[in-house]
Formats: C-alpha cells, structure tokens, sequence
C-alpha cells in the first residue's frame, strides 16, 4: 500500500505508535526534538516493573536495576558499576557474573553492543529490551544462532545472546515504547543529554527580475531552545570588506522573511546572513549572488556554483575551528557556531 511521507520541522515529533493489521500507526509529541535520558525517563521504569527481582534483596542473574549513578562515577573519580553502566557500557563484560557472561573475544563483545543486555541504536536486538517484551524481538529464536562456542568453530560472531527462560511482563505498550526509544537514541544518560548544542538550521534563496537580484528570502528553524528572533541580520559585502546591513525581519521558528537587497549588486557580491538560537549557538550562511542565479562559476561552462564546505567552532576559537568537508549537524558538550559557506572559484 501507500505509505504517506511524515512531514519534520512543523513543530511536531512523529513517532510509530504500532501496526494494526499491515496499517502503520503514528502518534506526535509537540516538539521540536526529542530525547529520552536515563534517570529521568528509563529508572522509573525500572524502579516500577523490576527491581523486585533485580534489587538489593534480590538481584536475579546478577543484574541490579536499581543502582544510580552518581557523577563521581561519571567523571571516573569512582567505580562506576551503577545500573546505567552495566546496561549501556560494560562491553567486556565486567560487571556480569563470570558464569554469565556471551562468548567473546578476550570477554570483550563486538560492536555495536554497549553490554550483555544493549546493542547500540537497536532496542529490537537488545536482551534488555526482550525481557521487558517478554520475548524475542528481532525476528530470531534462541535455536537459530547458538550461544555457547561450538566445537570447530572459534568464530565468536555466530554466537548470540539468547532470551533464555521465560520471562513475563507488565510493562505497559507505552512504557515499552520509552524504553525502546531510549535505546534507540543511543541509551543516554545525564542532565547535559538535554542541552541545546545543535546550531539553527539557515537558508537562503534569491528572487530575481531577469538576471537582476532584487531580494533575499531567508528561511529559519531550530531544534532546541527556539531562535532568538531579534539575532537574524543581513549585509552584503560588494568586494571591499565592508558587509552594509540590510533591513530584515525578525527570526521566525519554521518561518521565512524577505528582504529587499540594493540595486545593482555585481555576481560576486555576497549575501551574509547570521541568526542565533536562545541558547547561543550561531548559524552563518554566505552566498555569492552567482550562487542564488545558479551559475557556474567563471571559466567553468556548465559547472556548479563552486561547492560548498561547512566550518564549525566554538565561539571565540578564532582559527582554531574545525574544518570539516561537508554539512552536517553540529554535537558536542558546549555551544558551537556553524558557518556554510560557498567556495567560490579563483
């Protein structure tokens, strides 16, 4: 059958909510991104469905789902074998006892398991996930891939986790549907999971009479904190290192503003146009009016606009930011500032 396009940047979050007879059904959440965090979303889970097998009193196959993490554990000042370690970071094993742990080379798994009970982006394969399901998820059956090495085969990549024993659950279809997300979001945990660290999304295109730039529209979005409206500017600098300011609106959250540019601005003259999110980080966005024409560049016939490369750096790095070959969006622990810029050709 069809399958209707999901429409991102409305200021709605699509998530799959399940499949009713071959029909994909979808919820939304009104945001503008999403994130599921450890201690906030996944431990009441936890404290709710499980800890009375896998607690203090009683911790069923070694498993404590009740340990939080502190940031002494965090920063590595203390042992960190709290429940989000040994869910989402015990690759070699450590923190499962020894007659429990998979078959792996030196102990340690292979990527993309985070532990015995997490594979990386994938709550489908993850045993965690299973247990909580009450079953297998990935399509398989303990029977099709054994768990324990068998003889003349030293490949350790045939083995897999198994489901093991029977395991009921209460969890609810919606507190599955966290905890998958959760998993499939990388299995984050942290206060500074919800920081804002992604640069506004800007673009720009040119409207012209003939071959004459007569305006800018500008198009703004963020996922974050929202655009600081009034940070939005424009200028064009004609070629003397001068950028002279161009009236422009303000900002707007999945908006666009049109901007009326000078008479008679040469192919090189380039367009600058800045805006800023609430929490500080800085999209810059440089087009050459050759580049809105949609013409190649001199002594090219036929080519493109000359490509383009996008620079990130934290604010005030100066030329010590990042060079890096293509656009893409902006991470990391502090603010950042994403410049895209149009080379243009000598």
């Amino acid at each position: 059958g069809e399958v209707a396009p999901v429409r991102l940047g409305g200021g709605e979050v699509p998530l799959l909510a399940g499949v009713d007879g071959g029909t994909v059904r979808t919820t939304a959440v009104p945001s503008w991104g999403l994130q599921y965090e450890f201690e906030r979303d996944v431990m009441p889970l936890l404290a709710t469905r499980c800890v009375s097998c896998h607690g203090a009193d009683r911790a069923d196959a070694g498993l404590r789902l009740d340990l939080a993490r502190t940031e002494a554990q965090r920063d590595g000042s203390a042992a960190d074998d709290s429940t989000w370690a040994r869910l989402a970071s015990d690759p070699g094993q450590e923190l499962v006892p020894a007659p429990l742990r998979h078959p792996a080379r030196q102990g340690t798994l292979a990527k993309p398991n985070l532990s015995k009970y997490v594979r990386m982006l994938n709550a489908r394969g993850s045993l965690l996930y299973w247990k909580a399901a009450g079953r297998r998820t990935d399509g398989r059956t303990d029977a099709d891939y054994p768990s324990q090495p068998v003889a003349g085969d030293d490949n350790r990549g045939h083995y897999d986790v198994d489901f093991g024993p029977d395991h009921p659950s209460t969890m609810s279809a919606d507190e599955l549907a966290v905890l998958a997300r959760w998993i499939d979001l990388g299995a984050m945990w942290g206060p500074d999971v919800f920081d804002d660290t992604v640069a506004p999304t800007l673009a720009m295109e040119g409207q012209f009479a003939g071959e004459v730039l007569t305006a800018v529209v500008v198009g703004t979005t963020d996922v974050g904190d929202g655009l600081a409206p009034a940070s939005l500017t424009l200028c064009v600098d004609a070629g003397d290192g001068v950028c002279a300011p161009i009236a422009v609106g303000p900002a707007e959250l999945a908006g666009v503003v049109t901007a009326q540019v000078p008479a008679g601005l040469g192919l090189e003259a380039e367009l600058v146009a800045s805006v800023a999110d609430v929490a500080g980080n800085v999209t810059e966005l440089r087009r050459t009016v050759r580049a809105l024409a949609n013409l190649p560049p001199p002594g090219a016939p036929g080519g493109d606009d000359g490509g383009g490369c996008c620079q990130t750096g934290e604010r005030g790095a100066g030329g010590a930011a990042l060079l890096v070959v293509s656009v893409g969006l902006v991470v990391g622990r502090r603010r950042r500032v994403r410049i895209v810029r149009v080379v243009r050709a000598a």
